[in-house]
């Protein structure tokens, strides 16, 4: 891919059939990476769809855009809640896999960095399933830390996975 074809955008409602696309692709490719079911959201109205992209002043979705095609995404959000109103929590970081190992999971990331430090928020957690080791080094190399561990949190094909808690202060 090149690079210079590459956008990181936050997401827009014309964005609507291909985030389906792409979020239905995560699920079904990485059903051990998702708290949420293929099989499930596949089924939902588009309804479901147009409010999960509605992004406000406490979450937005970041996408990577590649000649036309969504090809990453990533979350934000932070608490709604006044006394937690510091906190922020990254969320649905997928990759398609014709693109991994060229950078767009970190370009996702910093530009979810990047919105919770406009906001002043001072912390962004995120939890990612104990077994995907690349996702792990990358959240460490944008200084995420291990705070601990959610066990058996997901069950997929009949395996538990374990999430790693994880927490980066701003």
């Amino acid at each position: 891919m090149n690079q210079n074809n590459l956008i990181i955008r936050e997401v827009i409602f014309d964005d609507l059939q291909k985030y389906r696309k792409l979020r239905l692709e995560a699920l079904k490719m990485n059903p051990e990476a998702f708290g949420r079911d293929y099989e499930t959201d596949k089924k939902l109205p588009l309804s479901f769809w147009e409010n999960n992209l509605r992004t406000d002043l406490i979450g937005t979705i970041f996408i990577a855009e590649s000649e036309n095609c969504l090809i990453g995404m990533s979350g934000i959000r932070c608490s709604d809640s006044l006394k937690m109103s510091y906190n922020s929590g990254i969320w649905g970081v997928y990759v398609s896999a014709d693109y991994r190992r060229e950078k767009i999971g970190e370009k996702l990331i910093n530009a979810c960095i990047n919105w919770a430090k406009q906001k002043k928020l001072l912390t962004v957690k995120l939890a990612v399933t104990n077994i995907n080791a690349s996702a792990t080094c990358l959240y460490l190399k944008y200084n995420f830390q291990i705070y601990g561990v959610d066990p058996k949190v997901i069950k997929a094909n009949n395996i538990f996975y374990d999430e790693l808690l994880m927490v980066r202060s701003l």
